[in-house]
């Protein structure tokens, strides 16, 4: 008989150039329906989406998958995928697509239908847009009705038609999702429970993201001040830690011999009983009862931990350009295999600000890569929505070679966009 929750205990995990675990001592089980996982960058969602899929080995602890079938990528006997890991790139043919067009069921079809899925779109996988390739993506892995279905930023670079044609379909699924996004309306749309993973921290809430955040964000507020209270008596214990200190000396000081004449035998003799009664024991115990409670009070500080508020944002600084124009570019038509794209005369400002909007595969992209090719490499900056992996590799392997310094503040910015 088959789970029908996803458990992971005790999961930690390293890659292995990494100085600690990207996951530690994880311990959380997801139920039916979808659950969202939320946190910043580098945090470990896409890790822990992986590990959940059996695409990872961890380190130590384990996953426990519903159904039994848990090492196969199919139950036995049916087309049925036990669990289905769907990444945020979309550089490849989706896995799972002669599931999708080879076997029309009213299931598989509806799926097609909600998703808007055209017929030749398996035939022209290059030529489609970012939001047409997700949706396929999307549709592929949904008809092979995985029992955990593993998603990986569905919504981003779409268009709102592309978007409410995802949630209906993901509302549709009736196994156990995980969703990794940044996109509260959606986590708060369709998720029962919401993971928060960051270093050192992983909390599962109740609700969507609005519902987590506003819980973290109250736990926090309670964590901060339990810290602060507890600091605070920390710094009191070690106060009377200091103050017992010196009563110790002044009490040793006061019960020596050496400092008392020899023929003074009325001061010797009472020294001598006060040693022998203990008083001289007094405020050395004292002050060990002093060192006890300050060590409890600093291990009751370090258990609590003091909550973490990182600095996010960044700033690009730049030299405006002195020239009237940027370019100017004449209207006509710019072509994309069949696809005729007409465009309006168009002239950009060293001040220009301007926007691009339209549905996905209407030709925005085609846009902007002419736009681009006409420019200098000198003076521009371009990002793209998706970095292939051999662009990726060289990225990389650019960063590896560059100086601590560099590194510091390339490091420093990643950590300062979440």
């Amino acid at each position: 008989m088959g789970l029908s929750f996803l458990l992971i205990n005790n999961l930690t995990f390293s890659w292995p150039q990494s100085l600690s675990p990207v996951i530690s001592g994880l311990t959380v089980q997801f139920s039916r329906g979808w659950n969202a996982i939320t946190g910043p960058n580098g945090g470990g969602k896409t890790t822990l989406l992986r590990l959940a899929c059996g695409l990872l080995d961890p380190d130590s602890g384990s996953v426990s998958r519903p159904f039994s079938a848990e090492t196969a990528p199919f139950s036995a006997g049916s087309g049925q995928a036990v669990s289905v890991y769907c990444p945020q790139n979309t550089d490849t043919m989706p896995e799972g697509w002669e599931t999708a067009f080879g076997n029309f069921d009213s299931g598989i079809g509806k799926i097609l239908a909600l998703l808007e899925i055209g017929d030749d779109w398996f035939f022209r996988w290059e030529t489609l847009s970012g939001g047409e390739k997700k949706r396929l993506q999307l549709a592929a892995a949904l008809c092979m009705e995985p029992s955990l279905f593993a998603l990986d930023e569905p919504t981003n670079h779409l268009d709102i038609h592309s978007r409410s044609r995802i949630i209906r379909a993901l509302k549709e699924y009736q196994g156990i999702g995980l969703l990794v996004s940044h996109d509260r309306e959606l986590m708060d749309t369709i998720c029962g429970a919401t993971l928060f993973l960051a270093p050192n921290e992983a909390k599962l809430y109740p609700g969507g993201a609005t519902k987590a955040l506003e819980l973290r964000d109250a736990d926090r507020r309670a964590r901060e001040t339990s810290w602060q209270k507890a600091d605070a008596a920390l710094k009191k214990e070690r106060e009377l830690v200091r103050r017992q200190s010196e009563e110790v000396s002044r009490t040793k000081g006061r019960l020596s011999l050496s400092r008392i004449a020899p023929d003074d035998s009325s001061a010797r003799a009472k020294i001598k009983l006060a040693i022998l009664t203990g008083k001289d024991a007094v405020a050395a115990n004292a002050k060990s009862r002093a060192n006890t409670r300050a060590a409890q009070a600093e291990e009751k500080l370090r258990n609590i931990g003091k909550p973490q508020y990182r600095t996010e944002g960044v700033s690009i600084q730049t030299e405006t350009s002195q020239r009237d124009s940027i370019l100017r570019l004449p209207s006509g038509e710019l072509s994309a295999g069949d696809y005729r794209l007409t465009i309006p005369e168009l002239v950009i400002t060293p001040n220009s600000r301007i926007a691009l909007a339209g549905n996905n595969g209407t030709g925005k992209t085609t846009l902007v890569s002419h736009i681009i090719s006409l420019l200098p490499d000198n003076g521009r900056l371009y990002l793209p929505q998706e970095i292939n992996p051999k662009d990726a590799e060289r990225l990389i392997h650019t960063v590896e070679e560059m100086d601590n310094a560099k590194k510091a503040e390339i490091l420093s910015g990643l950590y300062r966009l979440g």
